[in-house]
């Protein structure tokens, strides 16, 4: 348990961030270029991250390298972003189709 605020530190090398979100065992956060960076439990593909492990600081989403993201949501088991171009990015738990794509499993 962490019971007072304390900096995160490997974020404060990027510049401002601009938008944080968490979920329930994760965190996602946005800098001022754009760039989306997720940590936590890696389960369900919440991360977004290839290597599919727990990752215990922010680590950039290479998926999204080619997009300037301007928002960011993490939910229980999965996260979405939106782009400067208003395109929607979702992954992690799809199992109810809550991820808005045709197939209805982990992504």
């Amino acid at each position: 348990a962490q019971p007072f605020p304390k900096l995160v530190t490997p974020l404060t090398s990027l510049g401002g961030i601009v938008d944080i979100s968490y979920g329930a065992d994760h965190g996602a956060a946005i800098d001022e270029a754009g760039r989306l960076f997720t940590w936590g439990l890696c389960d369900h593909g919440r991360l977004g991250l290839k290597s599919g492990r727990d990752v215990p600081y922010p680590t950039r989403v290479d998926f999204l390298k080619d997009e300037f993201i301007v928002d960011v949501t993490c939910g229980m088991y999965s996260s979405a972003c939106i782009s400067h171009d208003m395109k929607l990015f979702t992954w992690g738990s799809g199992s109810k189709g809550q991820l808005g794509h045709v197939e209805k499993n982990d992504e």
